[in-house]
């Protein structure tokens, strides 16, 4: 495995620990095991564009037309 690939398992196996409390799943690599993570992470909203105080400082791409 290169080095970057080495990085990202430990890495990814370090938030794996951190969100879950248990070793990651064996023989994962550092993708699959990210893929994992978001799959079992619950689903949020986000209500920055809905909420009023916060639309403010959003700053969107302009076409060059």
């Amino acid at each position: 495995m290169p080095v970057n690939c080495d990085q990202l398992h430990e890495e990814a196996s370090a938030l794996w620990l951190n969100l879950f409390g248990e070793p990651p799943p064996p023989e994962v690599d550092g993708a699959q095991l990210l893929e994992a993570i978001m799959n079992r992470l619950p689903e949020l909203s986000y209500s920055r564009l809905t909420n009023a105080g916060k639309i403010l400082d959003i700053v969107f791409p302009q076409s060059d037309q």
